[in-house]
């Protein structure tokens, strides 16, 4: 988050709160809200104040945006991680990847194809094998 993207912030909440937005002030809300999502932070804003009469403060972001993300994850079931599920290190790492993206709200559907074709590259079997006409 910049320091930009902070005082846009305190700028909605000031439309509501009459608050004044300091260059002091969008450094440091910059600084607490640090790597989340802008709009997400707008987003949490706008329902805090909907919600809420209480002076709007980083941490009340922080919660709303929890909220938001975990609202977009339960909201379908989760997918197949696109990773072998024998390499369990490698399973857990795209699993985790992938909650990050659906929580962000930057995951897209692919294909079923290309979801499998590295695990069917990987477990191809030899023409040769038993069993294989």
């Amino acid at each position: 988050m910049t320091r930009a993207d902070a005082a846009r912030l305190l700028g909605i909440a000031a439309a509501i709160d009459n608050r004044k937005v300091t260059e002091e002030a969008a450094t440091m809300w910059a600084q607490i809200l640090g790597g989340l999502d802008p709009e997400d932070c707008a987003r949490a804003i706008t329902q805090h104040f909907t919600d809420s009469t209480e002076w709007l403060m980083p941490a009340h972001v922080r919660a709303g945006v929890r909220r938001i993300r975990s609202e977009r994850l339960s909201r379908e079931p989760e997918p197949v991680p696109d990773a072998d599920p024998d390499d369990v290190g490698a399973y857990l790492a795209a699993q985790r990847a992938q909650r990050y993206r659906r929580a962000d709200g930057t995951e897209r559907a692919r294909p079923v194809a290309a979801l499998v074709a590295g695990a069917a590259e990987r477990h191809q079997l030899p023409p040769d094998a038993p069993g294989v006409a």
